[in-house]
């Protein structure tokens, strides 16, 4: 009886050990999936995030239009008929309404100030001007608004620097 208790024994051992491996490669399995699932996820969220960016830029775009032409009349609206400032004024709904959009949305305005150092993780250089005094690389002053969007540069400010005549 003995020889049949140690073979049972021996086909015991041989099944928890065969379990135990198939355990392990099951784990392994899993651990390998889960990394490839992460970085799919993560390559998908840069092409998502990716997308998103295109799609604000285009936006912003349009918005610079839009400001652009809002500022003209705001320069020029006192040559304006009353009838044609009422009809236009009605465009500043439209604008709060896109600022709200920005700052739903997590855009914010980058704040360039004229005489600050030019920096080009948040200005990008479109006109050097010439200057007899002064500083190097000073902010004159911007053409284009520059925007953050989850705490990264969407899109730098344009801006026209200073350059010292030598």
């Amino acid at each position: 009886m003995e020889g049949k208790s140690e073979l049972n024994d021996k086909k015991s051992i041989d099944l928890s050990d065969n379990l135990l491996k198939s355990c392990r490669e099951d784990v392994f399995n899993l651990v390998k999936n889960a990394g490839l699932a992460r970085r799919e996820i993560d390559e998908a969220k840069i092409r998502s995030e990716s997308d998103i960016r295109k799609i604000l830029l285009g936006f912003l775009s349009v918005a610079d239009s839009f400001m652009s032409r809002f500022e003209e009349f705001e320069a020029k609206k006192n040559g304006l008929s009353d009838e044609t400032v009422a009809w236009v004024s009605k465009f500043s709904i439209t604008r709060k309404k896109m600022l709200n959009t920005f700052k739903e949305s997590g855009i914010t305005r980058i704040d360039v100030q004229a005489g600050e150092v030019y920096n080009p993780e948040f200005h990008n250089a479109i006109e050097v001007e010439e200057r007899s005094e002064g500083k190097d690389g000073i902010v004159l002053h911007e053409i284009y608004s520059g925007y953050m969007w989850e705490g990264k540069v969407l899109r730098p400010a344009d801006v026209v620097i200073a350059r010292i005549k030598k």
